[in-house]
């Protein structure tokens, strides 16, 4: 064989040597990184899923609320309608309470006028007794 062919097969054996070696180094690579990568994937994963289940969770709570308040809006709607009818009942016998009142306010206000006049007719009777009395002694 020649120089020129001991050349050509020598290249060639380098360029196999380099292919394994290359081969070697990834897989070397891969073993060394895969677990490391491998961990922050799946904590990357976990964080996302803890994000989506808080998402979830507080849609969740939103809607039970928004549910809830709705429910509340319903039963006070419910609730609002018997209240106002008695509340006009209330009106209605506190408005007849009132004009009772006022009845008895007027009747209480013509007594004392009554009264008041009685007693005035009372002290001229006197008087005019007093009168009579001082007359007959003279």
């Amino acid at each position: 064989m020649t120089n020129r062919d001991l050349l050509k097969e020598a290249i060639a054996d380098a360029k196999a040597v380099k292919e394994v070696a290359i081969t070697n180094a990834k897989a070397a690579l891969e073993e060394a990184f895969t677990p490391h990568l491998k961990e922050m994937f799946e904590k990357k994963l976990s964080e996302l899923e803890e994000e989506v289940e808080e998402t979830v969770t507080e849609t969740e709570e939103t809607e039970m609320e928004e549910s809830e308040l709705e429910e509340l809006l319903r039963e006070l709607d419910e609730t609002e309608e018997p209240v106002m009818e008695a509340e006009e009942e209330e009106g209605d016998d506190e408005d007849e309470d009132e004009d009772e009142d006022e009845d008895e306010d007027e009747d209480e206000d013509e007594d004392e006028d009554e009264d008041k006049d009685e007693d005035e007719d009372e002290d001229e009777d006197e008087d005019e007794d007093e009168d009579e009395d001082e007359e007959n002694k003279k």
